[in-house]
């Protein structure tokens, strides 16, 4: 009887046991589960909650140096400058000078100014060492219209010395120039209608060559001096010019031509036969740029002297046309005169990179000899532009 009793008790301990281990386990997972839970927390708190930073200060502009106060940069130029001499109109000249480092201590050469946009400038920036030198390369694009560029500089800066001015010598003008270049027929300005009809003007020989003035608007030169012997080459000569004929407002003649663009000379040397020196009269003012989308500085071209059937060529610059939204390629040239022929050659960035060249050439008709004065038109898709051109085919005093 005791067993059956002591297997009863067994019998009835049984579930009570399962019972509490089933309650330990869940315990057991309860207290790791937040266990878990305690660790993982913070690692989420952390991942989201940024740190508070200290905002970086703003960047101090750089301090602009005064180059007053600083000193000469031990460097010696040589050529002390750059000599461009006597340069034909639409032409592109180079000179180079040599910038050496005559002192103890390095000099760096940061970059150049230049005070003329005709001029760009070929230079590597770097460090000079003492007894070094480097190469500085002006490279002078000459326009159309006589001028002198001996105002332009070139200037080299330094890291830490003061800036060195390297200045250029050249003028723009064929062999025989003319003073004045041009000639004003409104001194009070063009809206005064009266204008001026008569004056003087000089020629003079720039390389040397003496020479003779043969016409004069094709007539007889009007010398400011007696001349003993007008046949006799001289280095200058000054001439009476005179505009007559036309009404003293309107600028037209009985038969309704206007003043003449140029008074045209023409000389006895076979390399500058003709000489053309604008009559500023206020039926050619020149017109402003306005909303053009190019335009050109030059308003007028001496292409010199050709024989018969030969053509004769010039560059011009073209400006303005940068803008790529409103930038139009000039697709053609033709001629607006019977005189002569012409047409696009070619078309190419300029040396400043600033505006386009355009290379023209001009060719005399048949029967055409002597001067011959007229209009080129330079068309893009929604603009076009008249351009002066004057020339002479033959030898000089055949006209």
């Amino acid at each position: 009887m005791m067993i059956r009793n002591d297997s009863a008790s067994r019998r009835a301990l049984a579930p009570k046991a399962v019972l509490t281990l089933c309650v330990v386990g869940l315990l057991v997972l309860a207290i790791v589960f937040l266990a878990t839970s305690m660790q993982s927390t913070p690692q989420r708190a952390r991942s989201t909650v940024s740190a508070p930073t200290t905002p970086s200060p703003a960047a101090a502009p750089p301090k602009k140096v005064d180059e007053t106060s600083l000193a000469e940069a031990p460097v010696s130029i040589t050529p002390g400058e750059f000599d461009f001499g006597l340069m034909a109109p639409g032409s592109v000249t180079r000179r180079t000078v040599q910038v050496r480092n005559t002192g103890a201590e390095p000099v760096q050469i940061t970059g150049t100014k230049k005070t003329c946009s005709c001029t760009t400038v070929e230079l590597e920036p770097g460090v000079l060492q003492p007894g070094q030198s480097m190469p500085v390369t002006a490279v002078m694009a000459g326009g159309l219209r006589p001028s002198d560029k001996s105002t332009v500089k070139v200037v080299l800066q330094y890291a830490s010395h003061k800036p060195t001015t390297i200045g250029i010598v050249g003028k723009i003008s064929l062999p025989v120039s003319t003073t004045p270049s041009t000639l004003r027929m409104h001194p009070r300005g063009y809206d005064d209608p009266a204008y001026s009809t008569k004056g003087v003007i000089q020629l003079k020989s720039e390389d040397g060559t003496p020479f003779r003035v043969l016409r004069v608007n094709g007539g007889e030169p009007e010398f400011m001096t007696p001349v003993l012997d007008s046949s006799a080459p001289s280095l200058q000569h000054q001439l009476r010019w005179r505009v007559e004929g036309f009404d003293p407002v309107t600028g037209l003649d009985e038969h309704g031509e206007p003043v003449p663009e140029f008074l045209v000379v023409e000389t006895d040397r076979p390399d500058v036969p003709v000489v053309a020196v604008p009559l500023n009269h206020r039926l050619h003012r020149p017109q402003l740029p306005g909303q053009r989308p190019w335009f050109t500085i030059d308003k007028y071209a001496v292409v010199g002297g050709t024989d018969p059937g030969a053509s004769a060529g010039f560059t011009l610059q073209l400006n303005g046309n940068t803008d790529p939204a409103t930038a139009e390629t000039v697709y053609l040239v033709e001629s607006d005169s019977p005189a002569f022929d012409a047409g696009l050659v070619s078309s190419r960035p300029s040396v400043d990179g600033k505006g386009t060249d355009l290379e023209i050439s001009v060719t005399p008709r048949s029967g055409v000899e002597g001067v011959y004065v007229g209009d080129i038109v330079l068309r893009s898709e929604n603009w076009e532009q008249p351009f002066s051109v004057v020339g002479f085919v033959g030898e000089p005093g055949d006209s």
